[in-house]
């Protein structure tokens, strides 16, 4: 599986940025889902990638649920990149 764009990068960053600002909140993955605004598979995809280079951890829990939260790492390159990307929007 290869590298997603880097748009899709920062959709799923600044999304989950936006949630939680801190290493110490989770957010549910369909909110995330929600606001970084890709198409399924692009979505997962993505997550995945992000979470095999340890700038997130999804934790599954009961019922099917499953929420993430970001690394210190993820927080410091998505304090640089996401304002520019809400300027955008």
């Amino acid at each position: 599986m290869g590298r997603p764009e880097p748009e899709e990068i920062e959709a799923v960053m600044c999304a989950l940025y936006e949630l939680c600002p801190s290493p110490n909140c989770h957010a549910p993955l369909e909110a995330i889902r929600r606001l970084a605004r890709l198409p399924g598979d692009r979505f997962s995809k993505t997550l995945r990638w992000l979470e095999r280079k340890g700038l997130i951890t999804c934790k599954r829990h009961s019922k099917g649920r499953t929420s993430c939260y970001p690394t210190k790492r993820l927080l410091d390159e998505a304090k640089e990149k996401c304002p520019e990307m809400w300027e955008k929007l």
